[in-house]
């Protein structure tokens, strides 16, 4: 067995993985209850709220960069290597602005909408702007960020967002690769609030960590439940199956593109329709020549 030691950016948190969506898909029931750190990793997310509020028109940014898990990393880096920077801050541009999204949104369907709206901008930039080998990888890689950010959560005392993500793999890691943080954080809560504690301070953290490393050859246990928990993670998250009412869209331009979501966004008895609109615009604004 391969026990490692990572470097991290969350801390505990404490609220239960609400129940998402229910009529269409199921989170397994240890997700869903108890105190979240001793099940799952969440990633908590600062990212500006300019990309979802500018509209057409607006002074463009660069999007912040998404990381999300290695093999996600991985993949987009790989197709958007050569592409020129257009092209990767779209890709960026519709992470932040249409899945992992920060700050307070009007309802669950507000959520759902952009998810969806995201899911139909990536199709088109793999359409216009990849090859089949290309596209196939990327929409891989996106289809698992829309997973990830169908598991949002807001806090409602710190009002951060968090998502649920698989612990981290390095790519090329064994098999057996265990993050001895996370396991720390699943089997010793208390230990892990300590060992964060000493990150706070200043502190390497290293006292507790190796402290707590040679407990675990005499606790088998918690490495079955660690890869039982990430397990569950993984496998809800690459089971997931999402509708999306934009699945008809047309990509063959993206003058194209743009017509046939806002008729379907107008279509619909959605509320609130200039908000997908100013969303899909400043997409739009992005690729132009």
């Amino acid at each position: 067995m391969n026990i490692y030691s990572t470097t991290f950016g969350t801390q505990a948190g404490q609220a239960a993985v609400p129940r998402i969506h229910r009529d269409r898909h199921e989170i397994p029931e240890r997700l869903e209850t108890g105190r979240l750190a001793d099940y799952v990793h969440r990633d908590q997310v600062e990212i500006s709220h300019i990309g979802r509020e500018l509209g057409a028109g607006a002074i463009q940014h660069t999007a912040a960069k998404y990381y999300g898990t290695a093999d996600i990393n991985e993949a987009l880096e790989q197709v958007l290597s050569e592409k020129d920077d257009k092209v990767r801050n779209a890709v960026y541009s519709v992470i932040q602005s249409n899945m992992i999204v920060v700050g307070s949104l009007e309802s669950d369907i507000e959520f759902e909408v952009l998810i969806e709206m995201g899911v139909s901008q990536a199709k088109y930039i793999a359409a216009r702007h990849m090859n089949d080998e290309e596209a196939e990888i990327f929409m891989g890689a996106m289809d698992k960020v829309a997973a990830i950010a169908s598991t949002r959560t807001v806090d409602p005392e710190t009002g951060k967002t968090s998502y649920v993500t698989p612990i981290q793999k390095p790519i090329g890691a064994p098999d057996d690769y265990v993050n001895i943080s996370e396991l720390m954080k699943q089997a010793d809560p208390a230990a892990y609030q300590r060992f964060i504690d000493e990150i706070a301070s200043g502190n390497h953290g290293l006292d507790a960590l190796v402290k707590f490393a040679k407990k675990v050859p005499s606790h088998p246990e918690w490495i079955d439940k660690y890869k039982e928990t990430n397990t569950q993670v993984l496998e809800y998250l690459q089971n997931l199956k999402r509708d999306n009412r934009f699945e008809q869209a047309d990509y063959s331009s993206i003058e194209v593109f743009r017509e046939s979501v806002l008729g379907m966004l107008r279509d619909t008895a959605l509320s609130n329709v200039e908000f997908y609109i100013d969303n899909m615009q400043y997409f739009v604004s992005l690729l132009a020549d």
